[in-house]
């Protein structure tokens, strides 16, 4: 029960601990298949909540991914970005035409 509330509302990462945070975001990911990198700095000047968002979108960005890209990997990046916090999810995958609308 433990194991699943912390995947459900997981603790918010230190600065110094987001990358293992986020890295423990992407296992899902791996053990579907996918190959891994997870960017991020040493430490992050970001609130504790903040840092918890970022661990948040970047496992549904990456379980997107999973479901629905077709990828072989996924590539995660965290930069500092003016006081706040840059993240980039990037994947191989099919991709999708935000031209077209389905109904």
């Amino acid at each position: 029960l433990r194991t699943s509330m912390a995947t459900i509302r997981p603790a918010a990462p230190t600065p110094e601990g987001l990358g293992a945070a986020l890295d423990d975001a992407c296992a899902r990911a791996r053990a579907a298949g996918l190959a891994t990198t997870v960017r991020v700095p040493d430490a992050v000047d970001a609130s504790p909540a903040a840092l918890l968002a970022v661990v948040r979108f970047v496992r549904e960005a990456v379980w997107n991914v999973v479901k629905h890209a077709e990828a072989t990997r996924v590539d995660v990046t965290v930069t500092p970005a003016g006081g706040s916090v840059r993240v980039v999810v990037h994947d191989d995958g099919a991709g999708f035409d935000p031209a077209v609308v389905v109904e």
